[in-house]
This record gives C-alpha cells, structure tokens and sequence, in this order.
C-alpha cells in the first residue's frame, strides 16, 4: 500500500512540475507574440524578428532581424518582401540583392495578401529597374487584387504617386480594367433580374 501511495505522489509531483514547464513556456510564448521588441528572443518566431526589423533604426540591423525571420519562416512571401526592403535601404537603390529577395517573394506566395501593398508599391515604384518577369508577376498580383474593393482602392490611391510613365499606365489601366468589368457584371445582373 504504501508503493502505490508514494507512486501516486510521484505522478502527482510530475504533473505539476509538467503542468508548470508548460505554463511557464506558454507565458514566455505569449509575451514574446505580444511584445516582441520587449524582452529577450527565447523562440523563432518569424512575427518577432520581422517586428525587430521594421522597429530598427538601424540599416544594417534591419537586414538582420529581416534574414532571420525569412529563416524563420521562409514560406512567408512578406519576410522576403520585407528582406527587400532592408536591402534598398541600405543599399539606397533597388539592388540585385533586393530583386533577389522581391523575385523570392514572389516566388514562394504569388498572391499573399499580407504582401499585396508592399509588393505592388515596390514594383509600381521602381517600375524601371524592376526585371521584366517581376513586373509581369506584380500585373497578374494587381489585377488578382483589384477584384476585391481594397484592392481597387490600394490602385487607385497607388496610380497617381507613380512617377514612370509605364508605371501610371499600367496602374491606371488596371484600374480601367477591374472598373469596366464591375459595370459589365453589374449591367448583366440588371438584365438577369429583369428576364
């Protein structure tokens, strides 16, 4: 009898040593998620290191904290897109290096919404120096987006800062585009409901 009691105070004792570990790791988990400039790094999280760099004043420690979280998670296309940005801030032009990184954007999540502002801003900005594949890509991107009003809107808004004029029209058309369409399905709708 007494065996199986002190057995029992053992298992006891080892899940609540358990239980507190995983609170423990559940805390530090959430902190570092929930203010992640605030205290040390003890997990990879991707959304950790990606704060770290968009919080850095620093050029060079921007492309730091971009790199790890592009290894932290290198499925996500806004990692790369912001390694991009790390990389023209320092290199103060649209390098290979950032190309790299926008291609590899591009590359591992065509349409990720998370990327669609800053992705078509980059390309529709830098339209001259921007590879012609990309462009093509960041066309397909915009005129995916435009079909959702916030989408139209981000063109619209986007259209007119343009300084190439490539750029503007290829915006502009797109715009065009989506606009015509919505009048083409809306007077289809009209004419469904009326027969």
């Amino acid at each position: 009898m007494d065996f199986a009691l002190a057995k029992m105070r053992m298992c006891t004792t080892v899940m609540r040593v358990a239980t507190f570990i995983a609170a423990t790791v559940c805390a530090v988990a959430f902190w570092q998620a929930a203010l992640p400039l605030s205290g040390p790094i003890v997990f990879p999280f991707s959304e950790t290191y990606y704060a770290r760099a968009t919080a850095s004043p620093s050029p060079a420690d921007k492309i730091i904290w971009a790199q790890k979280a592009v290894d932290a998670a290198p499925r996500r296309a806004e990692n790369w897109l912001l390694l991009a940005y790390a990389y023209q801030s320092v290199d103060h032009t649209v390098s290979p290096r950032a190309i790299g990184a926008l291609r590899q954007s591009y590359s591992v999540a065509p349409f990720s919404p998370d990327a669609h502002d800053g992705r078509l801003q980059v390309v529709f900005s830098n339209w001259g120096a921007i590879p012609a594949d990309i462009r093509r890509t960041a066309i397909r991107e915009a005129n995916l987006y435009v079909t959702r009003e916030a989408g139209l809107t981000f063109m619209k808004k986007l259209a007119p800062t343009l300084h190439d004029a490539n750029a503007k029209f290829a915006a502009n058309l797109i715009v065009r585009a989506r606009e015509s369409r919505k009048e083409a399905d809306w007077a289809l709708n009209q004419t469904n409901i009326n027969n």
